[in-house]
């Protein structure tokens, strides 16, 4: 089976937009610790006297992601690994909503997206998730140019945008389902 290659600018517009994915993540857990925490014990899946090392161990994953996504060097491994953590969140999050409990925060940002959860965190992390293997591919040999940097740039901010504004609709609708479900 011959390796399948990726064009250098698309591996790199997709880690960098990875990167960014997680440093919001890391940046809000980071932000509020006991939240987090709380968060992770209110999804139920670990004895309580694991939510603190589980917490440390997500945010400390996501962090050392946040270093090695862009080195050649790491970037392969790192993306797989921001692929399972993604499975990982992904099957939590379907658990829980198999279990009706909608209620709880999502987690995927700290206190920066307090939003209950809802089947589009799903699907969403499933296009991550291709993101993230798409990503982890080995990278065709080509020098990137100029004109790659700017269409790289380009492309990963104008994904972390469309995250970052579909996130916000996601959570605003949730929100508003949430409240219509306590009248």
């Amino acid at each position: 089976m011959q390796d399948a290659f990726i064009d250098p600018a698309l591996s790199l517009g997709l880690r960098i937009f990875l990167l960014g994915l997680f440093a919001r993540s890391v940046y809000g857990k980071l932000r509020d610790p006991v939240s987090f925490r709380a968060t992770v014990s209110d999804y139920e899946l670990v004895a309580a006297s694991w939510v603190t090392p589980v917490s440390g161990a997500l945010i400390a994953a996501e962090s050392v992601m946040l270093v090695t996504l862009l080195p050649s060097a790491s970037h392969v491994w790192a993306a797989r690994a921001c692929a399972v953590l993604l499975l990982l969140y992904s099957g939590a999050i379907a658990w829980n909503l198999a279990r009706g409990r909608r209620e709880i925060d999502c987690g995927c940002a700290g206190p920066l997206a307090q939003s209950g959860l809802h089947e589009w965190l799903v699907v969403r992390n499933g296009f991550y998730f291709v993101f993230a293997v798409t990503a982890s591919l080995p990278v065709a040999a080509r020098p990137l140019g100029l004109l790659d940097g700017f269409t790289v740039l380009l492309a990963a901010s104008t994904l972390l945008t469309l995250a970052v504004a579909i996130d916000g609709l996601a959570t605003g609708a949730a929100r508003t389902r949430l409240g219509e479900a306590d009248r």
